[in-house]
């Protein structure tokens, strides 16, 4: 297993994987590899983006991506998309980066990482046992235009 920085030139094999692991049960998105691969060069495009690859026998099984925000207490860093490939999940992979990606982040003097996630899913049961708690004063809304 070997952890580094995501580079341009993951973005289709990230994307791919992105694609693979979401179009599974229980999330079962009908994405498009080209409609990820813009959100993450747009997203990598930003001046405090900060993502990471997961690699297993040179091939990517996992991503990170996210970004870098200051908040009244601090920076803090916002995880937009962590994924671990399918065949790969139970095993650690997923808590191995949000691992890595803690020291890295604290390293740079960042002590706080925020994301949000569907209610329910087994993403929501992941982030509890790796110690994130749930911001009950907080809510998440969205208006499309």
């Amino acid at each position: 297993m070997h952890i580094r920085n995501f580079e341009p030139t993951d973005i289709k094999s990230a994307a791919e994987l992105y694609v693979k692991t979401f179009q599974q049960a229980p999330w079962s998105e009908d994405n498009q590899v080209a409609d990820i691969e813009r959100h993450f060069q747009r997203l990598l495009s930003m001046n405090t983006a900060q993502s990471w690859v997961l690699e297993v026998d040179h091939k990517i099984v996992g991503i990170a991506l996210g970004f870098v925000r200051s908040w009244y207490r601090g920076e803090e860093y916002q995880l937009d998309t962590l994924c671990i490939d399918p065949e790969k999940q139970g095993q650690g992979y997923g808590k191995a980066l949000i691992q890595a990606l803690q020291a890295e982040l604290v390293a740079n003097d960042v002590h706080a990482m925020i994301l949000d996630t569907d209610r329910g899913m087994p993403a929501e049961k992941f982030y509890q046992k790796l110690a994130f708690t749930k911001l009950d004063d907080s809510v998440l809304y969205a208006i499309e235009f």
